[in-house]
This record gives C-alpha cells, structure tokens and sequence, in this order.
C-alpha cells in the first residue's frame, strides 16, 4: 500500500488539468459570446428577408400602354389601338406595406423558443421597437431589425471598465424585397 502512496507518475498531468480547467471555461464563455449574436442575426436576417418581401408583395401591377391612333385620309380620327408593351408595378399604399412586413417578421419569429436553441432570456426583441420598414423606390421595401443580445463574459467586462453603458450586443440587420410583375400569357 505504501508503494501505490508513493508513486507520483501521472500528478503532473492531473495537475496540469487542474489549471488549464478555467482557461477552457473562459474559452467557451468566449465562443459563446461571439456565436450567440451570429445566431441571432442569421434568424433576423431570415426575418427581415421574410418582412421586406411580404411589403413589396403589396405592390399592384400596372400594365404600360402605347396608343396608336389611326386617321383617313382627310385626317379624321377613325380609330386607336391600345397595346400593352409591359408591366411595372408600385407599392401603392406604404401602410399597407408595414402591416404586411411587421405580420412576417413576427411569424418568422415567433416559433423561436428557448427550448429550439431560440431567443431566451439572453436576447430582446420586440416587432414594435425593433422594427422600421419604407418603401425604398416604387417596386422595393426595405426593413430594418434589431436586437439586443446579452453576453456572458465580454459585454460585461468592457461595461466594467466603462466602455459601454451595457453587456448587451445591438445586432442589425435590412433587408430588402423587390416586386416584380407576373404576367400569364
């Protein structure tokens, strides 16, 4: 029994295990600040694409005419031809627009529970804070997100030290859709 007592091989590396245990710790503290926000901004991505192509969904088509009018040979009008040359469409009514782009982006993000690796208690994000949406030109919407991610170990550090005034990280992110005419033949 004295033998087994007195044999030290293998304590350097229990030892060494021992002191490297907290830096392992302080890298995944690290890995998971930096991944919790790339996750959620790829979710808002999804959502802001989901969103500014719901608003440009609401644009009407307008069909673009080229008149011809026909005379006799007095000069008399006898006829016009109209022909449709091609489509263009606009976004009529920008309410109409944001309501559509707001309902997406909050079904986009409803189904994001904690318990599906969703938005937790770590994040915040509110459809009617958080989002901005405007018609970009006549057959495009833009729209803005936000959300506010709270991290494990460096936001709180830089807060200590006073380089922020929280330990939450903004993400932001647009997105942009555009509406094109169909036109069945």
């Amino acid at each position: 029994m004295k033998e087994v007592l007195k044999n030290q091989k293998g304590v350097l590396w229990v030892t060494l295990s021992y002191l490297l245990l907290p830096f392992g710790i302080l890298a995944l503290a690290i890995q998971m600040d930096f991944a919790r926000p790339l996750w959620v901004e790829a979710q808002l991505q999804t959502a802001a694409d989901a969103g500014a192509l719901a608003g440009a969904l609401t644009a009407e088509a307008f069909p673009e005419k080229e008149v011809e009018v026909q005379y006799d040979a007095s000069g008399n009008i006898i006829g016009i031809n109209e022909r449709i040359v091609g489509w263009k469409t606009d976004i009529t009514d920008p309410e109409k627009a944001y309501h559509a782009a707001k309902e997406a982006v909050q079904w986009n993000t409803q189904w994001l529970s904690s318990r599906e690796g969703g938005f937790t208690m770590q994040e915040a994000f509110n459809p009617d804070e958080d989002l901005s949406g405007e018609k970009l030109t006549n057959d495009s919407y833009l729209v803005n997100l936000k959300a506010h991610v709270a991290t494990l170990l460096m936001g709180k550090i830089q807060k200590a030290y006073g380089q922020v005034e929280t330990d939450q990280i903004t993400v932001k992110v647009t997105g942009v859709g555009q509406a094109f005419p169909v036109v069945e033949p």
